[in-house]
């Protein structure tokens, strides 16, 4: 039986055992290749994940913001859980939009702000090439191209020419 300075050991290395495997310390449990973060309270995202990270829980905290720096590491990553967030929806996204946009990664995230963005999927909204970004806390009212919009003004732009054939048809005949 492992009694003793053996015994006291083994509780230490089990107590230790996220540090060592490198599992973010703010984080509840490192399993495998997941990781589970979630309803922590978190304002951001944890560093130091391992980096054969398949899968990392971060829903139900306070996360507005992510920096795709801190993913990048994570070459395995293939789902992000990050929905139930208060993401703010402002230039500061545009990298992880570019990112998102080029990764294979799974993610979810709904914007809570500002409100013209509020419940609108991230990767649902087109970034305007043209729009002035150069301020992190830029308005996204002038940065963020909705696709609904865009879908509404042609929707639009196909009735009016629907009108316009009619109209020609009746004064034609």
């Amino acid at each position: 039986p492992m009694s003793g300075p053996r015994c006291s050991l083994c509780f230490l290395l089990l107590l230790l055992q996220k540090e060592i495997l490198g599992c973010p310390s703010v984080c509840r449990l490192c399993t495998g290749r997941q990781v589970n973060c979630r309803n922590l309270g978190l304002s951001s995202i944890p560093r130091n994940f391992p980096q054969n990270t398949v899968l990392v829980y971060l829903t139900f905290n306070n996360i507005t913001e992510l920096q795709p720096e801190v993913l990048k590491p994570l070459v395995s990553l293939t789902h992000l859980q990050l929905n139930y967030n208060p993401w703010n929806c402002s230039c500061k996204m545009l990298r992880l939009h570019k990112w998102l946009a080029s990764s294979s990664v799974s993610v979810k995230i709904h914007c809570q702000s500002p409100l013209s963005m509020r419940g609108r999927p991230l990767h649902y909204i087109k970034w305007t090439p043209f729009a002035n970004c150069s301020s992190p806390t830029a308005s996204p009212e002038k940065v963020w191209n909705l696709g609904s919009v865009d879908i509404h003004h042609s929707t639009a732009t196909l009735l009016m020419a629907c009108v316009l054939v009619y109209l020609l048809f009746i004064f034609i005949l």
